[in-house]
């Protein structure tokens, strides 16, 4: 089942904001930070022919990142802002799973069970650089009955990092010059 259908998503997007459903959902969100870095840092890669490509340390993960050879880059690595659209989809796909496991775990969804999940976010508008939309769009085979479905279209909402680009960091973000 694919929730792409434009009326389905709007009586959910309806659901999502009106109904006692939406406060009695329990998200353990601490369970996606515990052990979760909570400072990343990107260094350039001084290399000759190096483009902008940047190595990023984020705990025990070294990642990279670079623009296509377009924008001068060489393509070593996905672009910050597909980074960004990464972080989207895992954050919801792994929001929406904690929150179906812990209702089938529990017992409170007797018989249920997903079969497959998948996440994929799409970026729209005329701006290059800063997307009019971002669309998530969640594919589920599963044995879920039409609410349960809502309620999990309604924990994806939850995603933090979704909170987070909605503009949920409450005192913003600032940025400071530090001297090396």
């Amino acid at each position: 089942m694919i929730l792409a259908n434009a009326a389905l998503r709007q009586s959910l997007f309806a659901l999502s904001r009106s109904s006692p459903v939406r406060s009695r959902l329990i998200i353990p969100f601490r369970g996606l930070a515990k052990g979760s870095p909570t400072q990343v840092a990107a260094e350039e890669t001084r290399e000759a022919n190096a483009g902008y490509g940047i190595q990023i340390v984020s705990g025990r993960h070294t990642l990279y990142s670079d623009l296509m050879p377009e924008a001068g880059g060489n393509d070593k690595g996905p672009s910050p802002k597909e980074y960004a659209l990464v972080a989207l989809s895992s954050c919801t796909l792994m929001t929406v799973r904690m929150y179906s496991d812990s209702m089938i775990k529990s017992g409170k969804w007797p018989g249920k069970s997903i079969e497959k999940l998948s996440v994929s976010c799409s970026e729209h508008g005329d701006d290059q650089h800063v997307p009019l939309n971002i669309q998530v769009e969640l594919k589920l085979r599963s044995n879920l009955d039409e609410e349960q479905i809502k309620r999990l279209v309604a924990a994806a909402e939850k995603c933090p990092v979704k909170r987070m680009m909605k503009g949920g960091v409450k005192n913003g973000i600032t940025t400071v010059l530090v001297k090396d």
